[in-house]
C-alpha cells in the first residue's frame, strides 16, 4: 500500500466525519430553534388567554381598550406573535407553529438517513482507496 492511498483514505475519511459532524449541528440547531419557538407560541397564547379574561371583566370600553393596550405592549416586550383581531393582522410566527413542527418532526429522519448515506460513501471510499482494484 503505498502513501499516496493512505493519504486518499485518510481524506475521504475526514471529508466524511467532517460532513457527519455538519448534518448533526444542523439538526441540533434546527432542534434548538423549534423548541424555542414553541415556547415563545405557547407564551403568547397564554398571554392571550390572561387577555381574554381581563377584557371580559373589564366594564368600559375604556378599560378594554387599556387592557388591549396593555396586552399589545407585552406581546412586543417581549417578542411574542399576536393574532389577528381588533384591525391587526396575524404576526409572523404565529401561523407558523404547524410548519415549525413538522421541521422539528422530520429533521431527526433526515439526519438518519444523511447519516447512513455519509456512512455507506465514507467506507466505500476508504475501501476503495485501502483496497483499490488492479
Amino acid at each position: 500500500m503505498s502513501g499516496w492511498q493512505i493519504t486518499l483514505a485518510a481524506m475521504e475519511g475526514t471529508g466524511a466525519l467532517l460532513t457527519l459532524v455538519g448534518v448533526i449541528s444542523l439538526f441540533m440547531g434546527a432542534r434548538s430553534r423549534y423548541r424555542e419557538a414553541r415556547a415563545q407560541l405557547g407564551r403568547a397564547l397564554q398571554l392571550n388567554l390572561e387577555e381574554a379574561a381581563e377584557r371580559a371583566t373589564a366594564q368600559s370600553d375604556a378599560e378594554r381598550q387599556a387592557v388591549y393596550e396593555l396586552y399589545v405592549s407585552r406581546h412586543l416586550a417581549n417578542g411574542l406573535p399576536r393574532p389577528a383581531g381588533y384591525g391587526h393582522s396575524y404576526q409572523p410566527g404565529y401561523e407558523t407553529v404547524n410548519i415549525m413542527r413538522v421541521l422539528g418532526d422530520g429533521a431527526l429522519r433526515d439526519l438518519i438517513i444523511a447519516s447512513l448515506g455519509v456512512a455507506l460513501s465514507g467506507v466505500a471510499g476508504v475501501l476503495a482507496n485501502l483496497f483499490p482494484v488492479s
